[in-house]
């Protein structure tokens, strides 16, 4: 059974009910050893309406651990670019980077495909690639995270704690995938939920915890498990 993914501005939120594209998995891993190729199935989930679909990528930066700066990415191609999705359809596009991997750090890429509604006199011809300008209106953009691996994969993750609150700095040169647990139940307190997303390199993030006792959080490496101890703060 496929499980389709929707993602909101594309930064881990799923989206309202006016959504019409969907895609499969949120994250996608392009090795340092193999075809620089990647595969998205894109879904046009409406009942009745066909979408013109544009795709677009745009690198992404942490310089200051905080800040999330985006340009144009130059090093991906796309086919196709541009098509129409009939209503109720799905459509391959085929991701091509055409520059080699770096040596020590992860190159991380948003991917949007952006839908617009298509005008009336195409509704009838949705096979056709939409390069004709035609009347649109604008929905919500969907997309996934690329992430370019290095030829040398080093995770590291360190955090710091203060009352009620840990913030984890992520120190190695790959993407790191945060997963979803439960943690520090206590009767008084409740539970702390650890939320499932994902950390870039030299990214920073900071957030809440019930209790000053110690915890694990558990994430992914490219897949492989791993995991942080959080040290009780005295």
């Amino acid at each position: 059974m496929k499980i389709l993914v929707f993602i909101f501005s594309f930064l881990f939120l799923s989206t309202g009910a006016e959504a019409q594209v969907a895609v499969q998995g949120v994250f996608r891993i392009l090795q340092a050893n193999e075809r620089p190729i990647e595969n998205v199935n894109v879904f046009n989930t409406s009942e009745s309406d066909n979408v013109q679909v544009t795709v677009s990528a745009h690198k992404v930066t942490f310089p200051d651990s905080l800040t999330e700066t985006q340009t144009v990415a130059t090093d991906l191609k796309f086919a196709p670019k541009n098509f129409v999705l009939p209503a109720k359809s799905e459509k391959l596009v085929r991701i091509f980077k055409t520059s080699a991997p770096d040596a020590n750090m992860e190159k991380l890429y948003r991917i949007h495909f952006k839908p617009s509604t298509v005008a009336k006199e195409l509704q009838d011809d949705a096979s056709s690639e939409a390069d004709t300008k035609v009347n649109v209106k604008i929905l919500t953009s969907m997309g996934i995270l690329l992430a370019a691996a290095p030829q040398q994969i080093k995770p590291s993750l360190t955090y710091e704690r203060t009352d009620g609150k840990v913030t984890l700095l992520n120190t190695g040169n790959v993407t790191l995938h945060m997963r979803a647990n439960n943690v520090l139940c206590e009767s008084s307190n409740g539970c702390t939920k650890l939320i499932d997303r994902y950390l870039p390199p030299n990214r920073r993030w900071t957030f809440d915890v019930s209790s000053n006792e110690e915890f694990t959080y558990f994430y992914e490496v490219y897949g492989k498990p791993n995991s942080i101890r959080i040290k009780a703060k005295k």
